[in-house]
């Protein structure tokens, strides 16, 4: 799930916050993803982050929105290539 903070202020907090969370519970992982520009969160499920979510706010006061993370999409060709082959 990609999420960010509601307000600027609880954007700022969220990083620390995040780190707080996954020293707490080592099944929950969360990582700033710079190709998608987004922070993705990960569990064991839905009902799992929701939990967390729930702490975020409950414990240190931060709001978050969560929506579908983006897709980073490769098919462009980025570099020449070379290959040899022989067909028999």
């Amino acid at each position: 799930v990609a999420l960010h903070g509601k307000t600027r202020s609880d954007e700022d907090k969220l990083g620390e916050v995040l780190q707080r969370l996954q020293d707490e519970d080592p099944s929950f992982h969360a990582e700033f993803d710079p190709e998608l520009g987004q922070t993705i969160a990960r569990g064991m499920g839905e009902l799992h982050l929701d939990v967390q979510f729930e702490r975020m706010e409950r414990k240190y006061g931060v709001e978050v929105e969560t929506e579908r993370p983006r897709i980073a999409y490769r098919e462009t060709i980025t570099r020449p290539g070379e290959g040899q082959g022989r067909h028999k």
